[in-house]
């Protein structure tokens, strides 16, 4: 029997919950340092995965503004965009990504994918109805703001925004993902341009810290196992496009996929494995070269067992199912139509309580 009371509280309003989501300006400030200096790009194209964001509200039932929602998504766009505009001079392109994470792609190769979760979302019945309702108004009112999209799906976010920016957003600027997911730290080794911007906080002092992060292809592998092993002794690399071998060996805790290896074994392996093998998912090649560095007695699964967890989680594998359906290959949802007026009226009608910074979403 799931037990509610054990995940559930009504006593934070879930506003409070989506607007700490937040990466404040001084901390993008460093990211944006780090990751692009020197850069002279005037545009940018930045992804926001509405799954992370907003993941933490499953855990609570209080609801004080219906559609606030909706308003904090929006207006997460509008600091994100403001942000940009006034500190870099640069225009942005800002894409929601919304999916709840329940695909098939992933359980059928390894069932207990996610399984937490899943099993949380499916079970407040009563956030998922307001949930559910908010992102079909998010979803008119983003067609009608300029260079807004809202991308839906079923899939990981990352299997989306790869396919996104390989297809719908292959224009050569730079891309940000802003996402608490683990399984983003495959991404930036396998898409140009592309680094990822992490939410972090601590309370220190009864004060709340914002200790955001960034990562890019040279530096995911240090930060994923930093971010959930803690400590790193020395740097940490892996060769490229190899973090989906080493999460299939080392495990991802927060997905429910347990460790086989620990971290001195896995990067043994990885770091002697043919590239090539690594980077067209040559399974045999890859499961015969760990056989090898393994001890027949200390082999943690077969071949099957090693295939069925590298392409549950490999983003180049699961991208490769997703683009074959329909949802895909939708793009209505780059098609817009500019409505200030009709998004105005509708904010003031609707949005009095938790309204939208219709001033720096829109400009």
């Amino acid at each position: 029997m799931y037990d509610t009371a054990k995940y559930y509280d009504e006593k934070i309003p879930i506003e409070q919950i989506l607007y700490g989501e937040f990466i404040k300006y001084d901390s993008m400030l460093k990211l944006v340092g780090r990751e692009f200096a020197g850069s002279e790009a005037t545009e940018i194209n930045v992804f926001i995965d509405l799954y992370q964001f907003f993941l933490p509200i499953f855990t609570h039932l209080r609801v004080e503004n219906y559609y606030s929602m909706t308003a904090c998504a929006l207006n997460y766009c509008a600091h994100i965009r403001d942000y940009f505009r006034t500190r870099h001079g640069v225009k942005t392109n800002i894409v929601l990504i919304s999916t709840l994470n329940m695909s098939a792609n992933n359980t059928k190769y390894y069932p207990k994918y996610n399984y937490k979760y899943r099993q949380r979302i499916e079970y407040n019945e009563k956030i998922m109805g307001v949930y559910k309702e908010n992102m079909s108004v998010l979803k008119l009112l983003t067609a009608w703001i300029p260079n807004t999209y809202y991308k839906e799906g079923t899939v990981e976010a990352g299997v989306m925004i790869r396919h996104a920016i390989l297809n719908e957003f292959n224009n050569g600027l730079p891309n940000v993902i802003i996402s608490q997911s683990d399984y983003m730290y495959q991404l930036p080794s396998y898409l140009p341009q592309t680094v990822v911007f992490r939410k972090k906080s601590s309370i220190v002092d009864r004060t709340r810290l914002d200790e955001s992060f960034s990562y890019n292809g040279l530096t995911a592998g240090m930060y994923y196992i930093k971010d959930n092993k803690g400590s790193v002794k020395g740097d940490i690399t892996l060769p490229s496009n190899a973090m989906s071998v080493f999460m299939t060996l080392n495990g991802i805790p927060r997905y429910g996929i347990n460790s086989l290896y620990n971290i001195s074994t896995v990067l043994k392996i990885v770091n002697t494995m043919d590239v090539n093998d690594i980077t067209y998912g040559d399974i045999d090649r890859m499961y015969q070269h760990i056989a090898n560095c393994i001890p027949t007695k200390r082999l943690a699964l077969d071949r099957d067992g090693f295939a069925n967890r590298f392409m549950a989680i490999d983003a180049r594998f699961q991208e490769k199912l997703y683009a074959m359906s329909p949802e895909a290959n939708d793009k209505t949802y780059l098609v817009g139509t500019c409505n200030i007026q009709g998004i105005k009226e509708i904010n003031d009608k609707y949005f009095i309580k938790t309204p939208i910074d219709l001033q720096r979403l829109i400009q």
